[in-house]
């Protein structure tokens, strides 16, 4: 079975046993509460050969159905995605971090990074990372706008300096877009899906982007 757009149903529960596919050269979306994939089954969200493309964009959304039920599901395998074969995710190749060659202060709309990343791109969503000690959330998440080589300009003027406290320290700057993503629906703790590779070793990821996923209590 082939996921070959922006499928508008919310699923409940979807087993895998052949091989379900998202098609790697149009926008997919697939939003499902549980997917399992048996020892048989193989999911393929683009592939090292044909990679989810950088104009296009692959999106498996935990849907949410109200808090995790733990009466039917009191080991909370569920909501989520339990792929116990094959799996292969395969997103456009990036640069996932890098360092800055100059700092920026406060104002400055323009970073300069100490290499010419790959696969970065206008609208991508990046993060510099903070450097004041007395400020964990010193950290600033801005969009790219333009690329020229290793100069990079941001969709706003940053709001802190970034330079090292000491001599000898890098300051770090995150792609966090990527053309296959997983999530959940809805990211608070009750609600939130997980992913879970099991009784194989048969799973290959690369450039896959994951956000609001986990839980922190499984009792």
């Amino acid at each position: 079975v082939t996921v070959d757009g922006i499928i508008p149903a919310r699923y409940k529960t979807i087993r895998i046993d052949g091989t379900l596919r998202f098609q790697p050269d149009t926008d997919t979306h697939l939003s499902v509460d549980t997917l399992v994939s048996s020892m048989t089954g193989r999911l393929e969200i683009g592939t090292a050969d044909a990679p989810i493309g950088p104009d296009v964009s692959a999106r498996l959304t935990f849907a949410d159905f109200g808090p995790l039920d733990r009466s039917t599901d009191p080991a909370q395998f569920g909501r989520g995605a339990v792929l116990m074969g094959q799996t292969e995710m395969h997103g456009v190749p990036k640069t996932p971090w890098t360092t800055l060659a100059t700092y920026p202060r406060a104002g400055d709309s323009l970073i300069e990074l100490d290499e010419v990343p790959a696969g970065w791109a206008v609208g991508d969503d990046i993060v510099i990372t903070g450097t004041e000690a007395d400020d964990p959330t010193s950290d600033e998440r801005v969009m790219i706008t333009a690329i020229d080589g290793s100069q990079i300009t941001l969709d706003r003027s940053l709001e802190r300096d970034h330079v090292p406290p000491v001599d000898g320290l890098q300051v770090h700057v995150a792609n966090m877009s990527r053309s296959v993503r997983i999530h959940s629906e809805n990211p608070e703790i009750a609600h939130r899906g997980h992913v879970m590779f099991m009784h194989t070793l048969d799973a290959r990821i690369h450039y896959v982007g994951f956000a609001d996923l986990g839980r922190t209590n499984k009792q």
